[in-house]
């Protein structure tokens, strides 16, 4: 699932890890005979959080990037300020 927005995806990969914890969470309760069914919904929760957390990466990455460069309106008007001298 790949969104343009990468603090939109953040915030959908939580609720997909709480999602898939909660039913961990609620399988260990109510049925802990079915021990494959708890594995699979703990491994689910476990690849989504890491997915999460590799995602922040991503996000602080792009905010050092657009700090670094200057906005098309900035160039704009560093180009008009050099021309009126």
């Amino acid at each position: 699932m790949r969104i343009k927005d990468l603090k939109s995806q953040r915030t959908i990969l939580k609720g997909v890890f709480i999602g898939w914890a909660s039913i961990c969470v609620t399988l260990i309760i109510v049925t802990p005979s079915s021990i494959y069914f708890i594995i699979l919904t703990g491994l689910a929760s476990a690849i989504s959080f890491l997915s999460s957390k590799g995602l922040i990466k991503k996000i602080s990455e792009e905010l050092k990037k657009s700090k670094e460069t200057l906005t098309e309106k900035e160039i704009y008007l560093l180009q008009r300020l050099a021309n009126k001298k």
